[in-house]
């Protein structure tokens, strides 16, 4: 499909929320640009390797089909970000002002005020859990995940599989495109923030009510 085929979109971000909703909308025709700092993407070193190869089976297939460039005194985020659609980061405020992109909460971000800014963590951005480090284990329990596996007196578990972070992801490609609607009638992008957690708690609405 290439409905967003004049669309570019800048990934900032690691692991899997960021990318797999960067992925998945490279598969609908954007020009993704996986954007990664000298220390690359902590995803590229996890087990299990291609066949052949140090690279990580799960970090070929998050970002298979995307452009990549590496952040360094020539190039910078905040150039990148002038003639992009949308940035989808993991990063905080706080770490991409240290990166020289300012104001990136700005409504409408001053640099290119048509930027759909999509930004992911673990907690959201507002209460005690804001700036405090998150994890898919760590998501899973905090919204109760962890009552649905395992037996009764054994330690608590996981699902096994990355349900919170492919959730995110998923429902990051749905406030991409959402953003994308609206200015096309507003003329201005908009900042979407969206967390592991909430993405969890919207997942089991339906557990929720019939509790």
């Amino acid at each position: 499909m290439s409905v967003l085929k004049k669309m570019r979109i800048i990934e900032f971000a690691e692991g899997v929320p960021g990318p797999l909703a960067a992925l998945r909308l490279s598969d609908l025709g954007a020009d993704v640009i996986k954007v990664e700092t000298k220390q690359g993407d902590w995803l590229r070193n996890a087990a299990p390797a291609l066949p052949g190869s140090e690279m990580s089976a799960a970090f070929f297939e998050l970002n298979r089909g995307k452009r990549s460039v590496v952040l360094d005194e020539k190039l910078t985020l905040a150039a990148l970000l002038k003639n992009a659609d949308v940035l989808i980061t993991d990063r905080t405020t706080q770490q991409l002002a240290a990166l020289g992109v300012t104001g990136i909460d700005a409504a409408p971000y001053a640099a290119n005020p048509k930027l759909v800014r999509v930004c992911i963590s673990s907690w959201g951005d507002l209460g005690p859990l804001a700036n405090v480090k998150g994890s898919e284990l760590a998501a899973q329990a905090m919204a109760g995940y962890t009552r649905y596996v395992g037996s009764r007196d054994a330690p608590a578990c996981r699902l096994g599989a990355d349900v919170a972070c492919a959730g995110t992801g998923i429902f990051a490609v749905q406030a991409t495109l959402a953003a994308l609607i609206a200015r096309v009638k507003s003329g201005a992008g908009q900042r979407v923030t969206l967390s592991l957690l909430n993405s969890l708690l919207a997942l089991k609405s339906i557990h929720l009510a019939a509790q």
